[in-house]
């Protein structure tokens, strides 16, 4: 009977379902990496800023290069700025 009670408590999402495995995480973020490099790459092409947001900020610039973990950026503000992709949580452009 109380297997019968929690099968349908996650049914309908009263019990939270397990952590994603790390492998299956690690290959998100690679994705997210993937396109935000496409529009890192665009930006710097096209000359047009994007829009950075990280740990509770958000950035408008330009890229001036793209490294292995990190994108610099510049705007009127600044003239370097440098984001570690590990902060990154969304990326707006185009």
């Amino acid at each position: 009977m109380l297997t019968l009670g929690f099968v349908y408590m996650s049914m309908i999402g009263l019990v939270p379902s397990p952590p994603p495995h790390p492998q299956q995480q690690k290959e998100v973020v690679m994705t997210a990496k993937e396109k935000w490099s496409e529009l890192f790459e665009w930006s710097k092409n096209k000359n047009l800023s994007v829009m950075i947001a990280f740990d509770g900020q958000q950035l408008l610039g330009l890229v001036v290069s793209v490294g292995e973990d990190y994108v610099e950026l510049r705007n009127q503000q600044y003239g370097s700025m440098v984001i570690l992709f590990e902060h990154i949580t969304a990326v707006a452009g185009k």
